[in-house]
């Protein structure tokens, strides 16, 4: 789940009747104007929630004061939408406050121009020029290895084999990040990785 969070950030936070609240993961690095958009299957309840940068989070944890952070409030029938305005690290909290009963919130981040985190955007680049320099250095590699035949070792097939296995890894990485720069939904290469 928690892979699965680092690239879709689309996640389901569970509670149990025993819960008092719920957390995402990790935190999420949003651009101005990135939104969080929240969906609880309790419709007919009222939650409280946070949203908080790092240090916001921090702060609350040692004073719980609501209005350190960014966002508080209550969600009212199951949904919240809010837009981030300051750019940085954030983090979403949500309180069960009476009734404690199972609940199911699906909790989904945007940045305005991706769908991935600010932090991992960068590998969209990354990932494709590392694969790039794998492919040209396999082609050196063969060149070498054709043109040097006569000496043909079981550490040439173990290299080559190794280059393809880097190549196909940073080939099908690339493609994730693609797939989640442009959607949420889970793409069947998470079990292929």
């Amino acid at each position: 789940m928690y892979f699965f969070f680092i690239l879709a950030y689309r996640t389901l936070i569970k509670l149990t009747k025993h819960d008092h609240s719920g957390s995402l993961p990790r935190y999420f690095n949003f651009e101005e104007g990135g939104t969080i958009d929240v969906n609880i299957n309790l419709r007919d309840r009222f939650f409280e929630y946070i949203i908080c940068s790092k240090e916001e989070f921090k702060q609350y944890f040692i004073t719980f004061n609501q209005s350190e952070c960014s966002f508080h409030g209550y969600i009212a029938r199951g949904t919240l939408s809010k837009t981030i305005v300051k750019k940085g690290s954030y983090q979403f909290y949500f309180f069960q406050n009476i009734d404690h009963q199972n609940i199911e919130a699906t909790v989904t981040l945007h940045n305005k121009k991706t769908l991935l985190d600010l932090n991992d955007f960068p590998s969209l680049y990354t990932q494709s020029i590392i694969g790039g320099l794998l492919i040209l250095f396999f082609i050196l590699w063969l060149i070498n290895w054709i043109m040097n035949n006569k000496h043909t070792f079981t550490i040439h097939e173990v290299i080559t084999i190794s280059f393809l296995a880097s190549i196909l890894y940073y080939i099908i990485s690339f493609c994730k990040y693609y797939h989640y720069h442009n959607s949420d939904e889970k793409s069947y290469l998470d079990e292929v990785q």
